[in-house]
């Protein structure tokens, strides 16, 4: 039961790391739950399916991730320029300190289950900075590595550092994750400490046919800007009408939606179902503070916090003896 007063402060959710019988398996006629932890789910258009599984990160990771948030956030920012071609100049002491961390993940992820993990990240989360990674274990799709900046410098051709291309829909999966780990299933609470692993992805080749394509949008526009400047007033409903009807042929789809929006609402389920396979818990949020009190009140402000599970006593311990109240 969380405290009320709890309750209006932020809370995170994590997996819990206990030895637990694994949960059966259940289907369904888009969702499928292995006995293992494995859920794989399946747009409603038929189009896609996309499987997830969740394993709880070691502890140290956490604690790294959370203390690099803002190194994080600079690699991600780096690795968007290098994705759009763009020429930039980074310091050395940021590409050592990225080093630093990569090194510092492989230490922390060791075993077999974390086999070639760190060169699967996909992205850290929430908001690409957070405590949380997603990891591209799927066989077929060797995409660029969010540690590219580091293969940047160490080429004499950039481009070879960027040559793996993108598969379409990639920024839906990653989107997918974002919003999992930003609204989780417990409370709808950040997550922390969750690794995602993207096992399997399948998009079947006439789900292309339906992905807005944005040149076509600008040359739809332009086409009717040159209808309507061309014909006068007397006919610009027609030529708006026209445009309506273009752009309703262009990206209807079909009456799901885009398929880049499905995937992002397959790919959120699917890790919130796939945490909801693992052991979990709840944890409140910590603040650090320093409390004043007079020798009056002293005792009573021990009381108070105690009852409130303050974790660390020590200084206050000191203080109190030293005054002689308790």
């Amino acid at each position: 039961m969380v405290n009320k007063e709890l309750g209006k402060q932020q809370k995170v959710a994590v997996i819990h790391q206990v030895k637990e019988e694994p949960s059966q398996g259940h289907s369904s006629e888009s969702q499928h739950v292995d006995p293992d932890g494995l859920v794989t789910l399946t747009t409603p258009n038929r189009l896609a399916t996309v499987s997830v599984r969740a394993i709880p990160l070691p502890q140290e990771v956490t604690v790294l991730l959370e203390k690099s948030s803002e190194l994080i956030r600079t690699l991600e920012l780096i690795n968007l320029s290098l994705r759009e071609g763009k020429t930039m100049d980074i310091n050395l002491r940021t590409l050592e300190a990225i080093a630093e961390l990569k090194d510092h993940l492989q230490n922390f992820l060791q075993g077999r289950k974390w086999r070639n993990a760190v060169e699967q990240i996909w992205a850290f989360g929430p908001r690409r900075y957070g405590t949380n990674i997603l990891l591209n274990s799927i066989k077929d799709y060797n995409r660029p590595s969010v540690w590219q900046c580091l293969e940047w410098r160490h080429s004499n051709d950039p481009a070879r550092a960027v040559a793996s291309s993108l598969r379409d829909f990639d920024n839906s999966i990653v989107s997918g994750f974002q919003l999992a780990t930003l609204s989780g299933p417990m409370c709808e609470e950040a997550l922390m400490g969750v690794c995602f692993s993207v096992e399997r992805w399948d998009v079947q080749s006439s789900a292309f046919s339906q992905h807005p394509d944005t040149l076509k949008e600008d040359s739809l526009s332009h086409e009717a800007f040159q209808e309507v400047s061309s014909h006068g007033n007397s006919i610009d409903m027609i030529a708006e009408r026209n445009l309506a009807e273009r752009r309703t042929d262009a990206f209807s789809g079909d009456c799901y939606g885009p398929v880049s929006g499905q995937l992002i609402a397959s790919m959120k389920e699917a890790c919130r179902h796939a945490f909801q396979a693992q052991p979990q818990r709840l944890m409140a949020a910590m603040y650090t503070c320093e409390i004043m009190a007079t020798g009056e009140v002293l005792g009573e402000s021990v009381i108070f916090i105690i009852s409130h599970r303050c974790i660390n006593l020590s200084k206050l311990w000191r203080t109190v003896l030293s005054f002689g109240k308790i």
